[in-house]
């Protein structure tokens, strides 16, 4: 009988950035803030900016989405903040690997932010 080793896939640990990204969001209080500023200070404190903060649209069951940019091993890292539809909790996905509907916006504005930075036409925020 000829047994084969099962591969194994190791389970993905979150980027660095969105763990420090959630421990920032964690430090300040969504509800005496707002949401804009929480996530602006927390963007800060990781060393990114926010490239957006917007409603959700409708049957995302969320309220608003932000995307941020954050430096992770020279690379860049483009996070979703997303607050949920009872205005209180957050969460933040990797706009890479997510499939929230301003997931692909959130890469493409990162990627021409950055361009335009490259070409000095403009701040990369």
């Amino acid at each position: 009988m000829n047994m084969l080793p099962v591969p194994v896939t190791p389970s993905s640990a979150p980027p660095l950035a969105e763990v420090e990204l959630e421990m920032a969001l964690q430090i300040n209080d969504i509800r005496a803030q707002g949401f804009a500023d929480s996530v602006r200070e927390a963007a800060s404190r990781i060393g990114g900016h926010v490239l957006f903060d917007l409603p959700c649209p409708s049957g995302e069951g969320c309220q608003r989405v932000a995307a941020i940019v954050a430096a992770q091993d020279h690379e860049m890292q483009v996070l979703l903040v997303i607050l949920a539809a009872d205005g209180l909790s957050v969460s933040t996905e990797n706009a890479s690997d997510s499939d929230h509907a301003f997931a692909g916006f959130a890469l493409s504005h990162a990627a021409l932010s950055g361009h335009l930075a490259g070409l000095g036409l403009g701040a990369a925020e």
